[in-house]
């Protein structure tokens, strides 16, 4: 009897061990998790701050988009194929690409690299920061306060496309590959100095209705003409990125467009 009673309050104590046990354990991994959520948070409170300072001037406060591109949209956090992500040939996750393009930038682009391992002032925790908050918008990206409208959904006026259109043509890479005469000299693609009057000649001999309608396809579907020379040699097929149809907004290119018809 007396070992029955031994066995049994053993076993009351071991059970009663076992449960202070869990719930200690339990109650660490809760704060862990409640750690981990605040200090996320804060993340996201600095990354905004970060944000206002460095990017909005490029990417507009709420990110919108300005000269830069709108990041408050669900484009970018979309991971099918229409996606940015996609459109950019990036093979990881959304959080990974922004990340990246913060910290190397976008060579051949106004996006500098702000990233120190690439030469830029952040460091890496100041650059996730910035990630957490561009992050944060998923759940309700393109909601936008009234009366801040995405750059992509402003109609550019007519006044000011030529400009604009010079502004893209640098920002989207174009000065890498192309040579405009006193703008850039890319040596990929066909020199664009005078493609303007050129365009006319392709479009005519395409049997197209106008210099117009010759740039823009050109832009949204590169392989639709090759010019048969650059500079150094045969223009290839293949080469010129095919997503700036899907990317870039309709007006967007039309700016673009009108640049490049201006160069006569």
């Amino acid at each position: 009897m007396i070992r029955l009673q031994i066995t049994v309050g053993l076993l009351l104590i071991l059970a009663t061990m076992l449960i202070v046990l869990f719930v200690g354990v339990n109650d660490l991994a809760v704060g862990l998790d409640e750690r981990a959520r605040s200090q996320h948070a804060k993340s996201i409170e600095n990354g905004a701050l970060l944000f206002e300072a460095r990017c909005s001037l490029c990417h507009g406060a709420y990110g919108e988009g300005r000269t830069g591109p709108t990041l408050n949209t669900p484009a970018l956090f979309d991971t099918g194929p229409e996606g940015r992500v996609a459109q950019m040939d990036w093979t990881g996750s959304v959080e990974s690409f922004i990340k990246s393009t913060i910290s190397a930038g976008r060579p051949g682009t106004v996006m500098q690299p702000w990233g120190e391992a690439f030469g830029g002032p952040l460091r890496d925790d100041e650059v996730q920061d910035i990630t957490n908050f561009i992050m944060n918008w998923e759940p309700t990206a393109g909601e936008l306060p009234a009366g801040v409208v995405p750059v992509e959904e402003t109609p550019i006026p007519e006044s000011q496309l030529v400009t604009v259109g010079g502004e893209l043509f640098k920002s989207e890479g174009c000065i890498s590959c192309h040579t405009i005469e006193g703008v850039s000299q890319g040596q990929v693609g066909p020199e664009l100095t005078h493609i303007g009057t050129v365009a006319e000649e392709r479009a005519a001999e395409a049997g197209l209705a106008s210099a117009e309608e010759y740039i823009h396809q050109s832009i949204v579907d590169p392989n639709a003409f090759i010019a048969p020379q650059c500079p150094l040699g045969p223009c290839p097929s293949g080469v010129m990125p095919q997503s700036f149809g899907k990317v870039l907004s309709e007006e967007r290119i039309k700016a673009l467009v009108h640049y490049l018809l201006d160069q006569k």
